[in-house]
């Protein structure tokens, strides 16, 4: 009877994955590339209205599917976060849209994954489950109640870091006296990826010993099928 449950998640696990990169897939990488490095271009070099085009491009990408979809919402929160990105940057203060982008990833990541804990709404990585391999891993025992509880865990995660990077900003501008500048520069450059990944690979470690009756697929091959069902799952999520 167990097999019989394994067997089609594992082979739903393998039918759907990409034989080789698609043109869309290749440009999007590209495209974040790109956006890194002119990121980090604008930092070293102190150049705030590259800053803010930055900051502005990155509010694009996130909107792009109700922008897509035509939502007012969507379009009202573009024209106000551009005209404030331009009112900083007209002011020489455009790095501040960069140096802030750390507490406004974690506190958008924060209410991504909160605000489908809220009523009768599925909790994110229950859509993501569902999303990515159906409903059949979703059956298994301890599965939806092991997503729900991971999503509080990465809702709380995400508070954490925002509070924290909002404290280190204070330490940059010479707000707050300690952590020492060095340290509050640096984390703010790595902290807000280190955190996230030790995470991930520490919640893998727990849940390959908590649910071992799961199949449960390598982190290569979770990723491609993230990406490839990324948009369904903001579709799905962002309501």
């Amino acid at each position: 009877m167990q097999r019989r449950m394994h067997r089609p998640v594992a082979t739903l696990a393998m039918s759907d994955e990409p034989v080789t990169p698609s043109p869309v897939r290749v440009s999007f990488v590209l495209a974040v590339l790109g956006w890194f490095a002119l990121a980090a271009f604008a930092l070293t070099r102190g150049h705030g209205v590259l800053a803010a085009v930055c900051a502005f491009l990155l509010v694009v990408l996130v909107l792009a599917p109700r922008l897509a979809a035509w939502r007012g919402f969507a379009w009202s929160t573009l024209a106000i976060v551009g005209s404030g990105l331009a009112a900083l940057a007209w002011h020489g203060h455009g790095l501040l849209a960069l140096e802030a982008l750390p507490v406004a990833v974690s506190l958008g990541l924060a209410w991504l994954f909160g605000h489908t804990l809220v009523g009768a709404r599925r909790p994110l990585i229950v859509r993501l489950i569902h999303v990515i391999e159906g409903e059949e891993r979703l059956a298994l025992p301890g599965v939806a109640a092991y997503a729900r509880r991971l999503t509080l865990a990465w809702a709380a995660l995400m508070l954490v870091q925002t509070l924290l990077f909002i404290g280190l900003l204070g330490v940059r501008h010479g707000l707050v006296g300690w952590p020492p500048r060095a340290f509050a520069d640096t984390w703010l450059m790595v902290g807000g990826w280190l955190v996230p990944l030790a995470f991930m690979a520490g919640e893998l470690a727990f849940r390959r010993w908590r649910l071992p009756h799961v199949p449960h697929d390598s982190p290569r091959v979770f990723l491609r099928r993230l990406v490839r069902n990324w948009p369904g799952l903001l579709r799905d999520t962002v309501r």
